[in-house]
């Protein structure tokens, strides 16, 4: 999904999946880095989600309109990268040293 969205820089896990505290049924907490991402690209992006075959609700927002300094902040210090575009970094490198939040 996210690669098919060229504004898409960087899209990262937080909350309780980055943590590992999630539980059976938690969401995936999943916000996205870009400097040409739009509102109409985010809700593109959701409903795709929406529409996937992924076994759980994934709540996407862009970090740059998230406006909790405590989030924001929880993010960079806890976020696990799961897609970079310019790395070609996807799930499986999650946590490698040069997955980097911004």
């Amino acid at each position: 999904i996210l690669k098919q969205h060229p504004a898409v820089e960087q899209a990262i896990i937080y909350g309780s999946r980055a943590k590992g505290t999630h539980r059976r049924g938690s969401d995936i907490d999943l916000t996205l880095v870009g400097q040409h991402l739009s509102y109409d690209d985010l809700l593109q992006i959701r409903k795709e989600f929406h529409e996937s075959l992924i076994p759980y609700i994934v709540d996407v927002s862009i970090y740059d309109d998230i406006e909790d300094v405590a989030v924001r902040d929880h993010i960079k210090q806890r976020g696990q990268v799961l897609y970079n575009r310019s790395q070609h970094v996807v799930a499986e490198d999650v946590g490698r040293p040069n997955a980097s939040c911004p």
